[in-house]
């Protein structure tokens, strides 16, 4: 007798397809216990509304009085704001320091 496969329930090469990520990352993203997961003896599956569930805890929707997350380039060591019109007229009028 053949058993119906349940359309909820997804491989690892499925379910990594299904999320837009590779098999390994989705691996280490269940060994990490960030994803959950159904053993069935050695068979592992993913049920779609876990998938779903991961992907709204992943969801990143900073809110708009947060503070802006650096983009990239070089940290000033120092929080001060050079003063450039300071710096303009002490190089005309010769003095530097």
């Amino acid at each position: 007798m053949m058993q119906a496969i349940s359309p909820g329930l997804l491989k690892e090469a499925d379910a990594a397809r299904w999320l837009g990520i590779c098999p390994r990352t989705l691996r280490k993203l269940r060994q990490d216990g960030h994803i959950h997961y159904i053993l069935i003896r050695t068979s592992i599956r993913y049920s779609l509304d876990d998938l779903q569930t991961y992907v709204e805890r992943a969801r990143q929707c900073p809110s708009i009085n947060e503070k802006a997350l650096p983009t990239g380039g070089i940290a000033s060591p120092s929080p001060t704001v050079a003063d450039f019109e300071e710096a303009r007229k002490r190089r005309k009028s010769g003095k530097l320091g």
